[in-house]
């Protein structure tokens, strides 16, 4: 079984959103992956709890998240 490559699609202001945005991928079949890691990297600290928290997809599923955004941002 090979590794998943997870990718970026949307950067949530809070944990709160990106678990929105994650169940509403995840009802769509896809699968979500939400880290801060991009963030506490950057800063070299641990993130805060309102630090932005990355929506990820394994790389096969980026072109459909991201179709799937923006027609989820248009409603919105």
């Amino acid at each position: 079984m090979s590794k998943i490559e997870w990718v970026e699609v949307y950067s949530a202001v809070n944990n709160i959103e990106a678990e929105i945005i994650k169940g509403f991928l995840e009802s769509q079949g896809l699968l979500v992956y939400l880290s801060q890691e991009g963030y506490q990297k950057a800063m070299g600290i641990s993130g805060p709890a309102g630090a932005l928290v990355e929506v990820m997809v394994p790389n096969y599923q980026e072109d459909q998240a991201k179709e799937l955004l923006v027609g989820y941002s248009a409603e919105n």
